[in-house]
């Protein structure tokens, strides 16, 4: 950290000394995300120079709450991809969308939170790579769904459902929400062996010493700093134990598990936005087929 602190320093309009000295304290996680961004805002001419360097700060913007700033500066700019980039610029776009969604779901907002949720399918041409054939969007269908339950649509909430609780490839994060579309199906007995699936899966991966496959598409927690993949193996897995615990109905031991994370990783999206959207009062009004 000194070393680049004293390099920095000494030629302050060096745009990769800046994105390595982020990456060196998203690492270290010695300094808090609001003073990473408020650097970074010191130094936004040197952000604007490079790809990478605007993503991180996206990612900043997305995880503090600045979800339609963080989407005004996708907007701004033309992205090209880059080795060990594959995604990076697409994943802060749906987070960004998607979050706005959420948010209109809570504000009763159905309308603009559909919206959201149909442009979080969609990339923008500028963002510079197209959706895979495999992305997966059981999240998207199952907001999808309340937002259509909150209009009073019962047909369309129940086609968005429905995909939503389409059989996925592998337990992963999708499959709360798999689980829970099919709750709201009624199918009760298959939700609830996907959320004891979905935690079996969870305590297996922490008790699995994880490899590095190195054919991978990209590896872009290594391509800089020594990441501890046994460490964020461990992560991974307490954000799915958290999502089984919470379809399992132990609400407040999927919380903790969530500010756990948050504690000890202060610079990741994923389980403050689980933990903001558990801790929301938007939930589906089951047996929807009586009328109720």
């Amino acid at each position: 950290m000194e070393m680049y602190r004293r390099a920095f320093a000494a030629n302050p309009s060096d745009a990769r000394l800046l994105y390595e000295w982020d990456q060196l304290k998203k690492r270290t996680r010695m300094v808090s995300p609001e003073e990473r961004l408020r650097f970074l805002e010191l130094h936004r001419d040197l952000v604007a120079l490079r790809d990478d360097l605007t993503v991180e700060y996206v990612t900043l913007l997305n995880q503090l709450g600045k979800w339609q700033t963080a989407l005004d500066h996708l907007g701004s700019r033309r992205f090209s991809p880059w080795e060990g980039g594959e995604g990076l610029v697409s994943t802060q776009y749906v987070f960004a969308h998607r979050a706005l969604g959420q948010a209109a779901l809570m504000a009763r907002e159905p309308a603009q939170a559909l919206q959201h949720f149909a442009a979080a399918r969609k990339y923008p041409e500028n963002l510079g790579e197209g959706k895979h054939l495999l992305t997966l969007e059981r999240d998207l269908d199952y907001y999808s769904g309340l937002a259509a339950q909150q209009l009073n649509d019962q047909e369309l909430a129940e086609s968005y459902w429905k995909a939503a609780s389409a059989p996925l490839p592998r337990a992963g994060l999708h499959s709360y929400f798999r689980a829970q579309a099919l709750r709201v199906l009624e199918r009760e007995e298959e939700a609830h062996q996907l959320f004891e699936e979905l935690r079996a899966v969870a305590q297996e991966q922490m008790e699995t010493e994880p490899g590095i496959d190195y054919f991978a598409t990209s590896l872009p927690n290594l391509l800089l700093f020594k990441d501890d993949p046994g460490r964020r193996n461990r992560l991974d897995a307490l954000l799915l134990m958290a999502q089984a615990e919470h379809g399992l109905g132990n609400a407040q031991k999927a919380t903790d598990l969530l500010e756990e994370l948050v504690l000890e990783d202060p610079n990741t999206t994923a389980p403050p936005e689980m933990l903001r959207w558990l801790k929301s009062e938007v939930k589906p009004a089951i047996g929807h087929s009586e009328g109720v």
